[in-house]
């Protein structure tokens, strides 16, 4: 119950005082700092910027993004048993699924350069990559 509650409803400190006789409640003091301190969390949390339909587009994005990324990884079990019937017919599952544990692994670790990078520099980062990626002149 907070101060202000105390204030604008008297006859709420006699159910308070009643209802937690056989507590140490402490020094009004202390009461009022805990009551502080948590208008303080309230308010910071209703300060916190609402992004709109651009933080909502950012979501959709990053979504499609981790649907595409976790489901070929996922999915490397077609592509190893396409291989074990076809080019790596001589060589065992277990070598063979190392192909797809190093895509993953390649594939999660460029998170922990670029994700720096991206902070750092801002989207230019990402355009020599696509550009270099998307070239025709391969």
């Amino acid at each position: 119950m907070s101060s202000l509650d105390l204030e604008e409803n008297p006859s709420a400190k006699g159910d308070q005082n009643s209802a937690h006789s056989n507590e140490d409640t402490g020094s009004p003091s202390e009461k009022r700092s805990v009551d502080d301190a948590s208008a303080g969390e309230t308010n910071a949390q209703s300060d916190f910027p609402e992004g709109g339909l651009r933080a909502w587009l950012v979501v959709f994005g990053t979504s499609a993004i981790l649907f595409s990324t976790f489901g070929y990884g996922n999915a490397f079990g077609v592509y190893q048993e396409y291989y074990s019937s076809h080019q790596l017919r001589h060589e065992t599952a277990s070598a063979i699924s190392w192909i797809g544990s190093m895509q993953v692994f390649f594939l999660l670790s460029g998170s922990l350069f670029g994700g720096p990078l991206f902070d750092r520099f801002g989207a230019k980062v990402i355009w020599a990559p696509l550009c270099f990626t998307f070239s025709p002149f391969k």
